[in-house]
């Protein structure tokens, strides 16, 4: 996730393991295969809508509709403190249903525990074939790929001088 600067240290760590708790309950993904990294940046490296988040009107610019107009969804009661960008990078074996329920459920996790706006939070489903994944030097298509992705190796005799 990528989001503003600012979210407290607990905050961050109740998203990663609600986060994990989410991948691994609904699709059975193992927890092990499910790594978490946020990456904070200043809201002035953000912007929608030709906004930028470090502008005090981010809320109502960020909702214009109509590109050199006014107009905006905004409804003057909902601040921005934040957004999100969740990248999820997966074998591409997932349903479309199953991908609109992972990311109702996160972005209402986002959204309690980070504050951020439903639609602040934008999720990008990043489908890769098992073979374009690797983790403990085996790919996501070797025939016992939790097994060999498990091994623990011992450092190599250079390393070890």
């Amino acid at each position: 996730m990528e989001t503003w600067t600012g979210v407290a240290v607990e905050t961050k760590g109740r998203w990663i393991h609600e986060a994990t708790e989410i991948g691994a309950t609904l699709f059975n993904i193992p927890p092990d295969k499910i790594l978490v990294l946020i990456r904070e940046y200043p809201s002035v490296n953000f912007g929608q809508a030709g906004a930028n988040g470090a502008d005090p009107e981010f809320a109502a610019k960020s909702r214009s509709t109509a590109w050199g107009t006014e107009e905006t969804y905004d409804d003057g009661q909902s601040p921005v403190p934040n957004t999100a960008v969740i990248a999820i990078d997966v074998w591409d074996v997932y349903s479309q249903e199953q991908k609109n329920e992972w990311a109702a459920a996160l972005t209402a996790l986002t959204g309690e525990l980070i504050g951020t706006p439903a639609d602040k939070v934008l999720i990008l489903f990043r489908d890769l074939p098992p073979g374009h994944w690797a983790q403990g030097g085996v790919t996501g298509a070797h025939p016992a790929f939790l097994a060999a992705s498990r091994q623990v190796a011992a450092a190599s005799a250079s390393e070890q001088v």
